[in-house]
């Protein structure tokens, strides 16, 4: 967890209403029903949670202090076919700070609020419902805003002032209306590691933990293994005849042919040779 976030919910709870914070800052929230959990997005054993239609599956942290900075960046990562709430802290009503939203057109969308009122839009220009897993940050600071996507910029904003120093509780998978309710713009599909900064990260750092979030999702296929082969010679021979193939055993015996006539000869004469001394010796030790 570089660069210090102010929380990180990894979100691999299953079963469990605790939404864990795992940056050593305790702050911890709570799901509103138990979460389903699916394969994790960044590559790790921690599994990630579906967001269900309605947001009852949302994650909710409690408004406090930390959460009230001039700059801040967001990061997530998801998978979506759909629109909704990425993150946000937006009660609809007199307390609205920002959302981080999949908007109608599948794009990437930030909304915030700075101290001289607001609100103030960057829109990103791919779209991201397409199924795949995708790492995305919105960066607030004093001289204007950014969207990435895997860690490119997509989109930007000149808007200046940076962030109000106010809101409410932050909202994982939708955006709150009227006092608490949970009903506006639930994201259908699946979110993982949500962090939070209390600065506005810059775009060699997003594009930094979006590289070491894509490696851990790489796996490289080993390369397969020959089967192991024997290589027989047989001498004496002008031109030995060699045995080149599948290893052999008691179970699986190895076939010889003879790359001449010569060889053939030199074969059967040498079977004969051993088929003589072995009559001999039978013969001699019968005495």
């Amino acid at each position: 967890m570089s660069d210090a976030p102010s929380a990180y919910y990894r979100l691999d709870e299953s079963g469990v209403t605790l939404l864990g914070d795992s940056s050593g800052n305790a702050h911890v929230g709570a799901y509103y029903a138990a979460p389903t959990s699916a394969p994790g997005l960044v590559g790790d054993a921690n599994p990630a949670v579906v967001v269900a239609a309605g947001g009852n599956l949302r994650g909710e942290v409690p408004a406090g202090a930390w959460m009230n900075t001039a700059a801040m960046t967001v990061e997530a990562n998801l998978k979506t076919t759909g629109t909704g709430a990425i993150v946000g802290r937006d009660n609809g009503g007199g307390s609205r700070a920002f959302q981080f939203n999949v908007k109608a057109t599948g794009k990437l969308e930030g909304i915030w609020w700075g101290p001289g009122g607001g609100p103030y839009f960057v829109n990103g220009s791919t779209a991201v419902n397409d199924g795949q897993a995708h790492d995305v940050a919105f960066v607030v600071g004093s001289g204007g805003a950014a969207l990435y996507l895997d860690g490119v910029q997509d989109g930007s904003s000149t808007q200046t002032g940076g962030m109000v120093l106010s809101g409410p509780e932050l909202t994982i998978g939708v955006n709150q209306s009227g006092g608490g309710c949970a009903c506006q713009s639930p994201l259908i599909g699946t979110i993982d590691d949500v962090s939070l900064y209390p600065t506005a990260l810059t775009s060699g750092r997003v594009a930094s933990h979006a590289s070491n979030r894509v490696a851990a999702t790489s796996t490289t296929s080993p390369s397969p293994t020959p089967a192991p082969t024997t290589t027989v010679t047989v001498y004496p021979s002008p031109a030995p005849a060699t045995y080149s193939g599948p290893a052999c055993d008691d179970s699986a015996p190895c076939t010889y042919k003879p790359d001449t006539p010569t060889q053939a000869f030199l074969f059967l004469g040498f079977g004969l040779l051993v088929c003589c001394a072995g009559s001999v010796m039978v013969a001699t030790w019968k005495r």
